[in-house]
């Protein structure tokens, strides 16, 4: 059973992480509804498991808040619904199908690491069915972020030029005390919850996976 101590020292990590698996149908129908962009065929299907996935996590994280935080589910659901997201101020960032594919890449990772450092706090939830959600959330981001790289690589060409351009900007806008988080699913990570030094460490790993000029 979650002490008092642990669920208030847990409390943003674990509602920030719920209200952003709820905001990847918000990106989803951003990039496929409202973009105006075409997509290939492998992106589609990359995006297709990725939305699935998203909105598993979402029922289970918010199961999770519910049990921790005594707030219903329905109640849960109604509050995220009120929020807009607003991808204005990172459009620069999905204004193509590889900059989507390389920014997906990295926050795949990030999620994936990031769920897996949670897992002690997880086991003093109680009930061990959480930590069982939590390692298979981490395995899903993981595979997501392979498929996005897969495709950014094999489909886009991409170069470790590039990547390394998108990388230092994301990372750049995620320290910047100032970022504010619109229900983008995106650019969701702050500094009050992972180290600069950790994001800088998932942004090399992803653009170590390119290569060329």
């Amino acid at each position: 059973m979650a002490t008092p101590e642990l669920k208030e020292k847990v409390r943003h990590d674990l509602w920030g992480d719920m209200c952003a698996e709820h905001d990847a149908e918000n990106l989803w129908d951003h990039i496929c509804n409202k973009s105006g962009l075409t997509y290939s065929k492998e992106f589609l299907a990359a995006m297709h498991e990725w939305r699935i996935d998203e909105q598993n996590h979402y029922i289970g994280l918010r199961q999770i808040c519910s049990y921790m935080y005594e707030v219903g589910q329905d109640e849960i659901d109604h509050q995220l619904d009120q929020r807009k997201p607003d991808f204005g101020p990172i459009s620069h960032f999905i204004s193509d199908e590889f900059k989507i594919c390389v920014v997906l890449a990295y926050d795949e990772l990030v999620s994936a690491r990031g769920y897996k450092m949670f897992v002690e706090e997880f086991k003093q939830f109680g009930p061990k069915e959480y930590v069982t959600w939590v390692l298979n959330a981490s395995r899903d981001e993981a595979l997501h972020y392979q498929n996005f790289l897969d495709v950014a690589k094999v489909v886009h060409h991409g170069t470790r030029a590039a990547v390394d351009e998108i990388m230092r900007d994301i990372v750049l806008y995620e320290t910047n005390p100032e970022m504010t988080y619109n229900a983008t699913f995106l650019m969701d990570h702050t500094e009050e919850t992972f180290e600069r030094s950790f994001l800088v460490d998932c942004a090399t790993t992803v653009a170590a996976n390119f290569s060329g000029l």
